[in-house]
């Protein structure tokens, strides 16, 4: 539930602002690193299914760097959810994620509402992605 309402506040950021603020990416990371790390002490998950699901993160940052597309705060956002959920997860949500915002795109496009260079916020085709994965248990 502290994940969905963090997404939802990140979400509203991202469409009102086109920002998103430090603090709040701080305080979900400290809160997501938080409790990936006693679930490690507990014995509860795998620390090398956390670090292998920051991948999809970090080829977003480096996607981000390389063609100034992209937000880095979308790849920070995406590693931490990687972390939290694990690879298989964390892919999962980010191809649904991708489905919704092509979709909405398209629609978008076709309407002629945007243009090729439109800026889109993804956090919040992001939170959908994840919230359906889990919602449908993938």
């Amino acid at each position: 539930m502290l994940l969905f309402c963090w997404l939802l506040c990140l979400s509203v950021f991202d469409i009102r602002y086109r920002r998103i603020p430090v603090w709040l990416l701080l305080l979900g990371g400290v809160v997501i690193l938080g409790s990936g790390a006693y679930g490690c002490i507990r014995g509860e998950n795998n620390g090398t299914e956390l670090f292998l699901g920051m991948i999809p993160g970090v080829l977003l940052l480096l996607l981000a760097a390389a063609t100034k597309k992209a937000g880095w705060a979308d790849g920070v956002v995406l590693m931490l959810l990687g972390s939290m959920l694990g690879f298989r997860q964390c892919v999962m949500g980010t191809m649904v994620s991708l489905a919704i915002i092509s979709v909405f795109s398209a629609v978008l496009l076709a309407l002629r509402r945007v243009g090729k260079g439109t800026n889109i916020p993804y956090v919040p085709f992001l939170a959908m992605g994840v919230m359906l994965c889990k919602l449908t248990g993938y």
